[in-house]
């Protein structure tokens, strides 16, 4: 893991073996960017992806402390068929999600997306072979 660090956004890099490299960057006004190492995008592998947001009321760790981190904005980057459920585990305990960004995502070609909170905006941006999109949405 390498540590990055300017005045108000934190930069950490994983080296994991399966998944290859997670970029992650924390910005100021409860931003989020996770950059996943890009595989080959001449030949991707084609992949299906589900997302469920939950209610933060439905969550049981739901704790407000002065520490605490809420996402309100994620940016996720080049996720793949190795790190789609990694990612999707991770968004699903982002109880205050707002905005969510899900970019070049080269051989995605299906996803849904299950949102029992209050997501205000979503952007599908560089996916080329996203074929079938479903949302679901209580409000």
């Amino acid at each position: 893991m390498n540590y990055f660090s300017s005045r108000n956004t934190r930069r950490f890099r994983f080296h994991c073996s399966e998944y290859g490299l997670l970029s992650v960057t924390i910005a100021p006004n409860n931003k989020l960017h996770l950059h996943f190492s890009a595989e080959n995008v001449q030949n991707p592998t084609h992949f299906g992806w589900q997302i469920e947001l939950n209610n933060p009321n439905n969550l049981s760790h739901h704790q407000p402390t002065p520490s605490t981190f809420f996402v309100k904005t994620l940016n996720l980057i080049s996720v793949n068929h190795l790190s789609n459920e990694a990612a999707s585990c991770m968004v699903s305990n982002f109880g205050l999600l707002e905005n969510l960004k899900i970019i070049g995502c080269h051989g995605l070609e299906s996803m849904s997306i299950a949102s029992d909170t209050k997501l205000l905006s979503l952007t599908i941006f560089d996916c080329p072979h996203l074929k079938s999109l479903h949302i679901r949405s209580s409000n």
